[in-house]
């Protein structure tokens, strides 16, 4: 009878040890997505709310310098560098959009203050919930 002896180099894993370990990195993975989903959303929101308080502080400006505000007709365009050939009047080298990639809405007269500037949500409509629903900027009024 012969027998054999393992060397360290000729120890592999069985499919068993492979399956087992691609079971507890799937139920780890699936423990850790739901909570790293949440930080991204959170991530937008305040990414929004910031995106809001600046464009307002510009609104804010504008009519400082020109005595009113942005007509609903010009929007948020107006504060944009191609919009008015006056350098005074350009505040932003580009409108901000929301994390979702769409325009932010410029409603005058507001719902909430003067004039409202309001994020859509993920789906871009009116509307929603959760991550879809209407963030409008409130801390404008007088």
């Amino acid at each position: 009878m012969t027998s054999r002896r393992l060397k360290f180099g000729n120890i592999g894993y069985t499919s068993f040890d492979v399956l087992v370990a691609m079971a507890v990195v799937s139920m780890l993975s699936a423990a850790v997505a739901p909570s790293m989903i949440g930080i991204s959303n959170r991530a937008k929101l305040e990414r929004v709310n910031s995106d809001i308080q600046t464009i307002e502080q510009t609104v804010r400006l504008y009519y400082a310098k020109f005595g009113k505000y942005p007509s609903q007709q010009d929007g948020l365009a107006i504060l944009g560098p191609s919009s008015n050939s006056d350098p005074q009047a350009h505040f932003f080298d580009r409108i901000p959009k929301d994390p979702w990639g769409n325009e932010y809405v410029y409603l005058i007269p507001g719902v909430i203050g003067n004039f409202d500037i309001i994020s859509y949500g993920a789906d871009g409509r009116p509307g929603g919930v959760r991550e879809s629903a209407d963030i409008i900027g409130s801390n404008n009024a007088n």
